[in-house]
């Protein structure tokens, strides 16, 4: 029973060598189509926020805090927000 044991543990670590000596199989990169649009074109509309974080200090546990932030658009295209979610 050893026998077989250990013949099948030699065979698996001899195959283990054997495919990691194989150099993998090359296939060129794909070369984008030339003709084909884009999809949605880059928008080149800019949102700009002034301040991206705000220190509360300290806060008694149930207080409710809140802070606005101001943002703008400062790009040459029309800015869309179209959905808004928590980070």
């Amino acid at each position: 029973m050893k026998k077989f044991i250990g013949i099948g543990l030699f065979s698996i670590l001899l195959s283990g060598i054997v495919f990691a000596q194989t150099p993998p199989a090359t296939t060129p990169p794909a070369q984008p189509d030339a003709k084909a649009p884009s999809a949605i074109p880059p928008s080149k509309a800019k949102l700009y926020v002034d301040n991206t974080e705000f220190q509360f200090g300290w806060i008694p546990s149930d207080a409710y805090v809140s802070h606005a932030y101001w943002m703008h658009s400062k790009g040459e295209d029309s800015l869309k927000i179209l959905s808004v979610r928590p980070g």
